[in-house]
């Protein structure tokens, strides 16, 4: 049985289609293919990113009889807060809460340093005075000090 072998067609003899790229297209002889570009790696999530997520699912609970599905960090905060308040130790929810901030800056106008001045300067006065522990009074006559610096019945 001797094979017959097709003879060679050039190589823009053929239909064109799935599979069969013309002939400008085609892979030259002695030439590789063209490289495959890698896929680019995601980044890996960070700890916050796997605790986020972990916090996020829901999870079964039985409070007061009821069964309810909660998220993780839901619970979480729950069973703290309560055993904080059964074993009467705040410094438990240390970690959930936030920091606390430091002093804020005041940023007083002179207004209100003349506010404040002149209100000590009541206080200092009324605590000189002899016989004034009443404490009803604010300025001395029975009604409060508008901070206007006028009396009431004066115009």
């Amino acid at each position: 049985m001797s094979e017959r072998k097709r003879p060679k067609r050039p190589a823009g003899d053929y239909p064109v289609g799935y599979g069969k790229p013309p002939a400008e297209h085609q892979f030259k002889k002695g030439q590789p293919r063209p490289p495959r570009k890698p896929k680019p790696k995601a980044p890996a999530p960070s700890f916050e990113a796997y605790l986020a997520a972990e916090l996020t699912e829901p999870m079964r609970i039985v409070e007061n009889g009821v069964e309810q599905y909660v998220p993780k960090g839901k619970a979480l905060a729950k069973a703290s807060i309560k055993g904080a308040i059964q074993q009467k130790d705040p410094r438990r929810l240390k970690g959930f809460l936030p920091p606390p901030s430091g002093p804020e800056d005041f940023d007083f106008s002179d207004i209100d340093l003349a506010i404040v001045a002149r209100f000590m300067a009541q206080v200092l006065k009324r605590q000189a005075l002899p016989g004034s522990d009443d404490g009803d009074s604010v300025n001395g006559e029975g009604g409060p000090d508008t901070g206007d610096g006028h009396e009431e019945g004066a115009q």
